[in-house]
């Protein structure tokens, strides 16, 4: 797969929770931080792929290309153009890319 850096347009940045506090009755996950800022392609789901794969319209869901020696993981948030997204999926492409899927909530109308 060759990928230009003139594909990777988007700017997104990593965000990793805290260690986890413990309050007495439940765990609480720590506050999440910024680790990295990374050039991504990112490219929405079509409607056909929310159809078939019964997503709900509610959930926005993308796929972000990035380099595969960037440290993302299934824990991590990923933030871009406002919105956050969490790490559904992480899926090597070939030795230089990785694609990771992630889904973020829609608010609803005010």
């Amino acid at each position: 797969m060759a990928i230009g850096s003139s594909e990777l347009t988007a700017r997104v940045a990593v965000l990793r929770p805290g260690p986890p506090t413990d309050d007495g009755i439940s765990v609480v996950p720590g506050v999440l931080a910024q680790v990295a800022v990374l050039d991504a392609r990112r490219r929405d789901l079509s409607d056909g792929e929310r159809v078939r794969g019964g997503i709900p319209s509610s959930r926005l869901v993308a796929r972000f290309v990035v380099h595969a020696g960037a440290d993302v993981r299934r824990s991590d948030v990923l933030e871009h153009q406002g919105q956050r997204f969490a790490v559904t999926g992480i899926r090597a492409l070939d030795r230089l890319w990785v694609e990771v899927s992630a889904a973020a909530e829609v608010g609803g109308m005010a």
